[in-house]
């Protein structure tokens, strides 16, 4: 691997991997995926740890796995162009 992640997980599918969900589960198992390999944005970590009723032993344990992913940044551009495509 040439250090850049292979992977951009979405937020339900961090959460079913969390849950240990049958389909998550499966398709890293079938592809072979490792976290490292993985990234997700900081948008998703918002969202994840955002949420009104997480308990704090849900919390601690979904910020550890968090963190076994790559955190990619949003640029300026990004935000610019999601605004733009959220209007259509």
């Amino acid at each position: 691997m040439n250090g850049k992640p292979a992977y951009l997980l979405d937020t339900c599918f961090i959460l079913g991997f969390y849950n240990k969900s049958a389909i998550a589960l499966q398709m890293l198992a079938e592809h072979k995926v490792r976290l490292s390999e993985c990234a997700i944005s900081v948008i998703n970590r918002i969202e994840i740890l955002g949420y009104t009723e997480l308990t704090l032993s849900d919390e601690t344990n979904l910020r550890k796995i968090l963190e076994s992913f790559i955190c990619l940044p949003l640029s300026v551009e990004v935000e610019m162009m999601t605004i733009s495509l959220r209007k259509k």
